[in-house]
Formats: C-alpha cells, sequence, structure tokens
C-alpha cells in the first residue's frame, strides 16, 4: 500500500467500541503516526446519537489529526439494515474533497457492509478492523474482501 496519500477512518469499532463508547488506547499513536508519515485524514461516521458523537469526537483528542470529519444521522431502525446506503455519500464527500485518485485513498471501518463493501465498489484499498460489535459480519459475495484485515487498529502501523 505504498501509494496511498489520504485515509478514511470509520470512528465507532475503529476508535471507540461501538457498545461502550470507550475509547480504543491505540487510536492516537496510529494517527500521529499516520500525520508524520504525512498522510491526509478524514472521519466517516454514521450516528444514531448524532449530537453525542459530534460532541464525542469535537472534544476528543484526536479531533486535530482529521482535516475533514463528516457524520450522517440514522434512526434506531437504519442501524440494524445492513442494507443501509447513507454512508456511502460520506464517504462520496470526503473523497472529493482530497482530490485524488480512488486507489491513492485507504478506508478503515469495522463494517464490511458499509465501509468494504463502499471501498470495493469504488477501488479503494481497505482494512477492516474486525472486533467488537461487528467482528461477525464477515465479507460476502455484495461486500468483497478487504485488501488486509486487523483485529485492532495498532496493526494499520504494520501495513501502511
Amino acid at each position: 500500500m505504498k501509494n496511498i496519500k489520504a485515509i478514511i477512518f470509520d470512528w465507532g469499532g475503529v476508535f471507540v467500541d461501538a457498545e461502550t463508547k470507550e475509547r480504543y488506547p491505540e487510536g492516537k499513536e496510529v494517527l500521529e503516526y499516520c500525520k508524520k508519515k504525512g498522510y491526509r485524514m478524514g472521519l466517516a461516521v454514521i450516528a444514531s446519537d448524532f449530537e453525542e458523537r459530534k460532541k464525542q469526537i469535537e472534544e476528543s483528542d484526536i479531533r486535530e489529526f482529521f482535516e475533514i470529519f463528516r457524520i450522517g444521522s440514522l434512526s434506531k431502525e437504519q442501524i440494524w439494515d445492513s442494507g443501509f446506503k447513507g454512508k456511502d455519500a460520506i464517504f462520496e464527500e470526503i473523497a472529493a474533497y482530497f482530490e485524488l485518485p480512488a486507489e491513492e485513498i485507504l478506508i478503515i471501518d469495522d463494517r464490511t457492509v458499509r465501509g468494504i463493501r463502499y471501498a470495493n465498489q469504488h477501488g479503494h484499498p481497505s482494512i477492516w478492523v474486525s472486533r467488537g460489535k461487528f467482528a461477525h459480519e464477515l465479507p460476502n459475495e455484495e461486500t468483497g474482501e478487504p485488501t488486509h484485515r486487523v483485529y485492532a487498529l495498532k496493526e494499520v502501523v504494520g501495513l501502511i
């Protein structure tokens, strides 16, 4: 993955446990590494608790690493609908903002049905963080396989 110039991260499941809302300890260290390597970074988020999530991100000590972040709101019913496509628009907006070819924008997400599927459909390399609430969502014909699979965000450092 030598040609990567930008990374779009998901929030829940990547930086924060999706159920407990507690931050994973390695997030800031990984972002510092990415910044040092010169990667541009964005954050793509879908949340049922829009205001709470926005506040959590804005007040976090890692907000400064993201050149752009977008949060989409969804209802509780949409959370469980694996066909929900709302996050695609957020990925598209951030990718367009970077003005780079798809193969130079890495997507890191904990959901195969959202981030990994989007990456595969649009030519982006991807890293699936397979842990927590959605670790059971295995890649399938619709989502395609991620470029890489990790079990903790800190493993990303060895791949980029």
